[in-house]
């Protein structure tokens, strides 16, 4: 297969992977930000790793930290958006689909 010059090469990144900022500027708890790390379950076994019961989903209501909750950090993206479009830039991209949360 040959690409057309014209050929748009991209990328793509979700809110829920990369924006952390969880509590700033009243952004406020969204899905992701109550799923906690789970390495003891096995990774390909998707129910375990979603399912969330009442007092789990409290306690991360609860807890003020990110320690357990990666996608409550990402990579920062909320704050870093402008440094991570200019990346993609370098990278050779000309588009690139983001979400915001």
């Amino acid at each position: 297969m040959i690409l057309k010059q014209n050929f748009l090469w991209g990328g793509a990144v979700a809110a829920n992977q990369v924006e952390g900022a969880w509590r700033a500027h009243g952004k406020g708890l969204s899905v992701a930000d109550v799923a906690s790390y789970r390495p003891q379950l096995d990774v390909t076994n998707y129910q375990k790793q979603v399912a969330i019961s009442l007092e789990e989903f409290q306690r991360a209501i609860n807890d003020q930290s990110d320690q357990n909750y990666p996608k409550r950090r990402g990579i920062d993206g909320f704050h870093r958006y402008r440094e991570d479009i200019k990346l993609f830039a370098e990278m050779g991209f000309k588009v690139l689909r983001f979400s915001i949360a």
